[in-house]
């Protein structure tokens, strides 16, 4: 997998660490953090602490310098909202999903998720809610054609990929070290790219993951020597690390 740095110094000033209050669950932080109905895309990452997490985690070991386990698992799409509640709907592909994967080639195996999947702190220790200069609008209109166009990117494949790695199915290897990218991520890159925002300017679309996008949105601030209107802000926590790489890195 070929993945360029960034020529950034220092790390997004718009992205801040902000730990979760006593006792607080992430329905909870993420109200304190989503922002105000400003039209504009949020992004989700969590990273969780099951089985499945944990294959995804330690398998973006590959898109880190120090080669140690991400702390990111998934990532989901969300609109703008003043008011946040469990039943917030969130676009994502769960290799988990809650109800069971029903058909997926109806939808290319995107789904519609909620939020308040993710509320336990315990379950998903990792937080982090980015706000992005795309409107949601937008990013809502391009949905329906991603779910007809897998002739052009072929989601479910990817899904059924990835499921045989988490899953341990035979000799099934790392899919990153193919350039084959995390669902989730993949679709997040395919409906952002299509709105002329690039969430992993470093790394192929196809090949993007939770911890690619982290990347993104930490180092990727700035294009050096051209102008752009890419802009990200937010938050994150992290409450468990694997490996011995620095918590919050």
């Amino acid at each position: 997998m070929t993945m360029q740095a960034s020529t950034a110094k220092k790390p997004n000033p718009k992205v801040t660490k902000a730990p979760r209050k006593p006792s607080e669950d992430n329905l909870r932080w993420f109200e304190r953090h989503w922002g105000p109905d400003d039209g504009r895309t949020r992004l989700l990452l969590v990273g969780g602490t099951g089985p499945i997490d944990f294959r995804l985690r330690a398998a973006q070991a590959q898109a880190r310098h120090d080669f140690t386990p991400s702390h990111w698992s998934h990532v989901a799409l969300a609109g703008p909202s003043a008011r946040v509640n469990r039943s917030r709907k969130v676009i994502e592909i769960s290799l988990a999903p809650p109800g069971g994967f029903g058909h997926p080639p109806e939808t290319n195996a995107l789904q519609s998720g909620k939020l308040g999947r993710y509320s336990n702190a315990g379950h998903f220790p990792n937080v982090a809610l980015f706000s992005l200069s795309v409107p949601w609008a937008d990013v809502e209109a391009y949905v329906p054609r991603l779910q007809k166009q897998r002739s052009a990117l072929d989601l479910v494949e990817l899904t059924l990929t990835w499921l045989a790695h988490a899953w341990g199915v035979g000799p099934a290897s790392n899919p990153l070290q193919q350039e084959q990218g995390i669902p989730a991520a993949v679709a997040a890159e395919a409906l952002l790219n299509a709105c002329g925002f690039d969430l992993s300017p470093g790394l192929t679309s196809r090949g993007s993951s939770p911890e690619a996008i982290w990347q993104g949105a930490r180092w990727w601030h700035h294009y050096p020597g051209r102008e752009t209107t890419r802009e990200v802000t937010g938050a994150f926590c992290v409450g468990h690390v694997l490996g011995q790489g620095p918590k919050g890195s």
